[in-house]
């Protein structure tokens, strides 16, 4: 995730509590849903991944703010 902005992401995970709140969400999102998705409703894999995409577009929206 977010490749090209790998150092802008590290900089603000250090000096942006809310972006690190954000991104560490995201990554945990990211995990439950890989290593639950087999066992988990399809409702339940759809609002997963609903959230986790929510939390992209802000954190998308941080870097351009900071671009």
């Amino acid at each position: 995730m977010f490749g090209k902005e790998r150092e802008l992401v590290a900089k603000l995970k250090i000096e942006n509590k809310h972006f690190k709140k954000l991104f560490d969400a995201h990554n945990v999102l990211d995990n439950d849903i890989k290593n639950n998705e087999e066992h988990w409703s399809e409702d339940h894999i759809k609002e997963a991944k609903q959230k986790k995409l929510l939390l992209k577009v802000e954190l998308q929206k941080m870097l351009e703010d900071n671009h």
